[in-house]
């Protein structure tokens, strides 16, 4: 009877552990790390109106996911931020405060897990306002008319690529060879209509367009009455002012170890 309890309370425990492994199991493959690797392309990744998270997704699966990993690869070898990140050689002028404008150092450096020749960055777009109208987001229900954004978030890409030439000198028998350097940028916006990935002056110029701030005043303007034109001007010219975006520029490395977000800015009054 007691060798009969024993075994029946060893199966008992037996049972409960393998039930906490599968558990264990099935939180790691749905982590957001392992679903960013695994998800079958970076379009798929995207959640309307979570677009921090869906940057922070993106910026995981092209730091950390397998060379191969593009837009529309899918990927089957998860990845996870490692513990400690290595320092940053290749510096740029960016924000080196966390996301929450408390002042916190975000200043990392990254040697190994940048992809060669690759780097990427995190950009938030906002303005004093909170009010950013971007065109060719899907958020909008007319193509033709701009989504207007309290912030949004996109991820650039940068590689870098070097041609060298050279040139002989007949009479020394020596040559001299130079070497130079060209940078593309891409943009990666999931919310986007334009293309995936877009070059950077084509995003630029397809998603801030002013043309639809143009004031008119109520009545018939004279077009020889300057004071007219110079105040529907000057109109023009503070309401562009005024909802012109403004970039914030972080590494995505540093993006990934220190974002988080409760989404209290979504509520009023924490309500």
């Amino acid at each position: 009877m007691l060798q009969q309890r024993s075994e029946s309370q060893s199966n008992i425990v037996n049972k409960a552990e393998n039930n906490k492994n599968q558990s264990s199991s099935n939180s790691n493959s749905n982590s957001a790390q392992a679903s960013a690797i695994s998800c079958p392309s970076e379009l798929e990744l995207r959640v309307p109106c979570y677009c921090e998270e869906n940057v922070w997704r993106l910026a995981h699966r092209r730091l950390f996911g397998p060379a191969s990993v593009s837009a529309s690869t899918p990927a089957s070898t998860p990845a996870s931020i490692p513990a400690s990140m290595p320092a940053i050689t290749n510096s740029v002028s960016t924000d080196s405060t966390d996301s929450s404008g408390s002042g916190s150092d975000m200043s990392i450096v990254i040697t190994g897990t940048d992809k060669e020749n690759e780097q990427y960055y995190v950009v938030f777009i906002s303005n004093d306002a909170k009010c950013c109208p971007m065109f060719n987001q899907k958020a909008s229900r007319n193509e033709d008319e701009p989504c207007f954004w309290d912030y949004h978030v996109i991820l650039l890409h940068c590689s870098s690529s070097t041609s060298a030439s050279g040139s002989s000198s007949s009479s020394r028998s020596s040559s001299s060879r130079s070497s130079s350097s060209t940078t593309t940028t891409q943009v990666l916006d999931m919310d986007s209509r334009l293309d995936y990935p877009c070059a950077l002056d084509d995003y630029l110029n397809g998603t801030f367009q002013y043309d639809f701030m143009h004031i008119d005043n109520d009545h018939d303007i004279d077009n020889d009455n300057d004071s007219s034109n110079n105040s529907n001007a000057a109109a023009a010219a503070a309401a562009a002012k005024k909802y012109s975006p403004m970039f914030r520029v972080v590494r995505a490395e540093a993006y990934l170890r220190h974002f988080s977000s409760d989404r209290m800015h979504m509520f009023n009054d924490g309500k």
